[in-house]
């Protein structure tokens, strides 16, 4: 059976609510598209929206090249709804989403008003307010406590709040959650997010090490502290050597490399091998998780074998802190 679908909306994704035009149907697909590579998790809230209320959320995430299938049962006594949709992560890619709506399902699944929770009460207070608008003001105070039930209303009509700023860690965390962790002066120590169950930190860190000397003739090293209250998510290693002067570099002999390990544990996660006599820098991906020790060290050496040239020769290593 071929199945009839019309599109009700092309929307790039944003912090602010988005919607499509007017549908009646309740079955629908969408499609996904990206314009980059994400550093961490997409996330975007889907709901319906008639008369400015939201209502009937869940949340939907990135998924490249599936068309994904929506059930929404447009509610009895409701005229018109749309498609309300947010995005949530605070990732730089642009998130584009196609919206189409099946036909021939227009009205094949009704369902009351009622059995959505605070839906009606909802449309009640907005019809209590827009019949009242023209009318001069009565003060009339109360609390929101006092209301049964309204409190749970508005916060199930605000968006959800993935950036917390605090001093303690967050209690109830969720992936794509970002924490900015305070002192006790409110001064940020570090910005986390919180990815594949683990605190990870925003900012990627980066160690810049040169040879001593603009030209070096023997192998030399550098003892790097390491803060024993983090692991280290080692992402890449940047090496850069520019030999001189006369001599062969067979990158099997006669060569200089560059490598990372720790002390006293001993284990070596960067490795550049025989670096060719080529001018060019090598970028090589480590994506390695590293739980420091008390006194631990990185050990960054650069290592002479054979009879090669002189170098200049540098590294860049990048990583970011995982709370423990």
């Amino acid at each position: 059976m071929l199945l009839a679908w019309r599109t009700i909306g092309v929307i790039q994704l944003s912090e602010q609510w988005q919607l499509t035009n007017i549908s009646a149907t309740n079955l629908y697909r969408i499609t996904h598209t990206i314009d980059g590579n994400p550093s961490g998790t997409l996330r975007a809230a889907i709901g319906q929206e008639t008369e400015s209320i939201i209502f009937d959320r869940r949340l939907i995430g990135y998924r490249p090249g599936v068309l994904e299938g929506q059930l929404f049962i447009k509610p009895d006594g409701i005229e018109n709804r749309r498609l309300a949709l947010q995005r949530l992560d605070k990732d730089a890619v642009n998130w584009l989403v196609k919206i189409e709506e099946l036909i021939d399902l227009a009205t094949s699944l009704p369902l009351p008003i009622s059995d959505i929770d605070g839906l009606q009460d909802a449309l009640d207070s907005k019809a209590s307010t827009d019949a009242l608008a023209e009318k001069a003001a009565v003060e009339h105070i109360h609390e929101i406590a006092d209301i049964d039930g309204l409190l749970d209303l508005i916060e199930s009509l605000e968006p959800i709040n993935n950036v917390i700023s605090s001093v303690d860690i967050p209690s109830s965390v969720f992936e794509g959650l970002i924490w900015n962790e305070l002192d006790e002066n409110n001064s940020l120590i570090e910005s986390w997010f919180y990815l594949n169950s683990r605190w990870q930190s925003i900012t990627k860190y980066s160690l810049d090490y040169w040879a001593p000397t603009s030209s070096i003739s023997g192998s030399t090293s550098y003892n790097i502290a390491m803060d024993d209250r983090y692991d280290y998510l080692f992402k890449d290693f940047l090496v850069n050597c520019i030999y001189s002067g006369a001599g062969t570099v067979d990158g099997t002999t006669n060569y200089w490399r560059a490598i990372v390990t720790t002390q006293p544990t001993g284990t070596t996660f960067a490795n550049s091998g025989a670096i060719p006599n080529d001018s060019l820098s090598r970028r090589f991906s480590l994506n390695q998780i590293f739980q420091p020790a008390q006194g631990e060290r990185l050990l960054l050496m650069y290592q002479k074998y054979g009879s090669p040239p002189g170098v200049k020769i540098g590294v860049n290593l990048r990583y970011h802190l995982l709370r423990k």
